[in-house]
């Protein structure tokens, strides 16, 4: 009982000691202290470990007041005559009626509303020290409550965007594998296409290669025709000689015959025959040395003529062959010159195209300020409507804003729509930016302006006249940067070739086939030109052939030796001793040659 009261006594001086804080000025402090921790949302660690000891203290007088069941709600009654009950001081629970307040130290009943207010006070003071600990801790709760709230709303948007990203990765990955086809196709079709140039122009190298070879040793063709025709003369001398020889032999084998016949016959007829033989014999062997020597002379004249018909010809084809290096080094001078010539054109069309550039940016200021008639896409209805453009004010003033107007057959500027340079973020060239429908196929007629707040989009009648105004437009507005020409040139290039990459590829493999035919027909058509005169450069090598071979047939048959009869042996003894004549003259002609 003694530790209970002095529990009760202990919260009645607690709430006694907080009350004269209070009245000191001290709850203003810790109620601004509150709602600071409240605006920061920072964690109040040393007053919440206060609350957990004060909470504790009161749960702990709590179980002791319950456990010992003699504290009750003051009771008494007031002029009425009616109960009024009063909570426990300190946790606040009512109890049941009858019961009595009995006090710890007498065990007398409290005395009236007075300590009941008291302990009423303590128990409220209580409280609202409690609240004013909890309430930082509440406003952190509500804080982090609503900073889950934003990062659970962020996930879903973070969900959200990674499915839309991964869907688009997925749908730009497809569109890469079928372009990748596309081109590997393509390329295969150029490949195909470009095998046989390729075979062809081997072939041309090969040729060359063997016309250069044939051009490098022009002088010793004429030396190795002179060798063969001393071999092939040297070989006729050894088979003449090895004929001859072979003549002679037999010839004594027939004299050694006729000698033995002559002996067996009679002196007088032997004498006679001798006779006869030397006068046929010396007969012979003139006529023999005259045919010899008329077939040597006529070997002569066609070794001489053959000789100077081969030398004839091997001048003509080092004729021919100077003629083909002077023609192949003209048209390697030709090339080189071709050569030099395009690099120069190239080098004074870039300086043109330069010139051209500063040029066709002054004119497209020209035009600017001078103003055109273009159409414009009336963002009401989605219509193209006449409009008369221009940039002003004009020079020399530097020109400050975009006018357009509906006044086209005067081209003036009345009642003006105004768009300020300096509000021109963009100015772009193509039809783009336009919407589907309204997206037109000469789209390097286009251009368009762009401000901060909306766009305009015009459509010339003339290419020339899109590219000065994008030029323009692009050096006058100060939040734009300066067009290129040549980003023009390849933008409306790229325009003719097709709208997209397929169109363009298409566009680009139909040039290549065409390209590729006409060398084709190039090539046969010099194949066809060059077998027709190697046929005829045949055909006349055949006739020539033909008629030496005929010579030589006449020569071979004029050159077989008649036999002649013999009679006696002078005739014979003539007969050799002519043979040894002819042997030397033939030496002689040999040495002559």
């Amino acid at each position: 009982m003694k530790m209970q009261y002095d529990l009760r006594q202990e919260a009645l001086a607690l709430s006694r000691a907080r009350r004269s804080k209070i009245a000191a000025g001290t709850r203003p402090a810790i109620q601004a202290a509150a709602v600071a921790a409240a605006e920061f949302e920072e964690p109040q660690e040393p007053l919440a470990l206060d609350l957990h000891v004060e909470t504790a203290a009161l749960q702990r007088a709590h179980r002791a007041l319950r456990a010992s069941n003699t504290f009750a709600s003051p009771k008494w009654t007031d002029e009425e005559g009616l109960g009024l009950s009063w909570p426990c001081p300190v946790c606040g629970t009512l109890l049941e009626k009858g019961e009595k307040v009995v006090s710890p130290s007498a065990g007398a009943e409290l005395d009236g509303p007075a300590q009941a207010e008291e302990v009423l006070g303590a128990r409220i003071e209580v409280l609202e020290e409690l609240l004013s600990k909890t309430r930082p801790q509440a406003a952190e709760a509500a804080a982090c409550q609503r900073r889950l709230r934003a990062a659970e709303a962020k996930t879903v948007d973070l969900e959200a965007a990674l499915d839309l990203a991964s869907r688009t990765c997925d749908e730009l990955f497809s569109t890469l594998e079928l372009q990748t086809a596309e081109f590997q196709a393509f390329a295969a079709q150029v490949r195909a296409a470009a095998g046989p140039w390729l075979e062809q122009q081997n072939q041309l190298e090969v040729q060359l290669g063997a016309v250069l070879k044939a051009i490098t040793l022009p002088g010793e063709k004429p030396n190795k025709l002179r060798e063969e025709l001393q071999t092939e003369r040297r070989r006729l001398q050894v088979s003449r000689r090895r004929s001859r020889r072979e003549s002679a032999q037999k010839h004594e084998a027939t004299i050694r015959a006729l000698q033995t016949k002559l002996l067996e016959a009679e002196a007088p007829e032997r004498t006679g025959l001798e006779q006869d033989l030397r006068q046929q014999l010396d007969r012979s062997s003139l006529k023999a040395s005259e045919r010899l020597g008329t077939n040597c002379r006529a070997k002569q004249d066609r070794l001489e003529s053959a000789l100077a018909q081969q030398q004839a010809k091997a001048t003509e084809e080092a004729t021919e062959l100077k003629a083909q290096v002077a023609a192949l080094e003209e048209g390697a001078e030709a090339k080189q010159r071709e050569a030099h010539e395009a690099k120069v054109s190239r080098a004074k069309l870039r300086i043109q195209r330069t010139g051209e550039g500063k040029g066709l940016v002054a004119r497209s200021l020209e035009v600017l300020s001078t103003g055109v008639v273009v159409y414009k896409l009336c963002a009401g209805n989605g219509k193209w409507q006449e409009r008369f453009l221009a940039v002003t004010p004009a020079p020399p003033a530097a020109p400050e804003s975009l006018k357009w107007s509906k006044d086209v057959s005067r081209r003036r500027l009345s009642s003006p729509s105004v768009v300020p340079l300096k509000e021109v973020v963009h100015v772009g060239f193509g039809s783009d930016a336009l919407p589907e429908k309204h997206r037109q196929e000469v789209s390097w007629c286009c251009f368009s302006v762009w401000t901060a707040q909306r766009s305009f989009h015009f459509k010339a009648g003339d290419e020339r006249i899109a590219e000065n105004f994008v030029l323009g437009l692009s050096r006058l507005c100060p939040g734009t940067k300066p067009a290129s020409v040549h980003s023009l040139i390849l933008h409306r290039a790229l325009g003719k070739l097709g709208p997209d990459g397929a169109a363009r590829a298409a566009a680009i493999s139909a040039a290549v086939r065409r390209a590729a035919e006409v060398r084709k027909e190039e090539l046969q058509a010099a194949e066809s030109a060059q077998a027709a005169k190697s046929e005829e450069e045949d055909e006349d090598e055949e006739g020539e052939e033909s008629e030496h071979t005929s010579d030589e047939e006449k020569s071979a048959t004029s050159a077989e030796p008649e036999r002649i009869p013999i009679k006696n042996r002078a005739a014979l003894c003539s007969y050799f001793d002519a043979l040894d004549n002819v042997q030397q003259r033939d030496v002689v002609c040999a040495k002559m040659s």
